[in-house]
């Protein structure tokens, strides 16, 4: 049986949707790239091991994280925000700091990395939070006395 399972083809239908709905375009490739990209990507490499390659200056490598963890940042970027233009704003955030923190990363267990990353984004939530809280919300005092007198006219009938 898991011979026939490991015959078929496997047809990855899921990918270009994933894809399409991260807004990502796919890109055209020369011909007899992607032989050369299958047999690099064939052997799945960890996250230990694409940090290992992002400090080593491989963009590609940090690009496969961002791919492989985008959607965990954002789920929990809407356990915060309601508005996706602010989940959105949490994603690129939270990638910015874990680029440029990637030489802190310890490393070394299975979802280490996913535990680091989710920590950074949790961190960049409560940040945003406070600043939403510092700069407050437009309030009647942010409005003319025209616009005020209106207001207040047409809130008490």
């Amino acid at each position: 049986m898991k011979e026939r399972i490991a015959e078929r083809p496997q047809a990855n239908i899921a990918a270009p949707a994933a894809k399409a709905a991260l807004g990502m375009a796919e890109i055209e490739r020369p011909a007899g790239a992607d032989d050369e990209m299958s047999a690099e990507t064939t052997p799945e490499m960890t996250d230990d091991e694409l940090v290992a390659a992002a400090r080593s200056g491989d963009e590609s490598a940090f690009r496969r994280l961002f791919e492989r963890h985008r959607r965990l940042v954002s789920r929990l970027g809407y356990r915060f925000f309601p508005r996706r233009d602010q989940v959105e704003e949490i994603i690129q955030e939270s990638f910015i700091k874990a680029y440029f923190a990637l030489d802190d990363y310890q490393g070394g267990g299975e979802k280490s990395f996913v535990s680091w990353l989710a920590r950074i984004a949790v961190r960049t939530c409560y940040d945003e939070l406070r600043r939403a809280r510092r700069r407050g919300e437009s309030s009647i005092g942010d409005l003319s006395e025209d616009e005020a007198a209106y207001l207040h006219e047409r809130l008490r009938d």
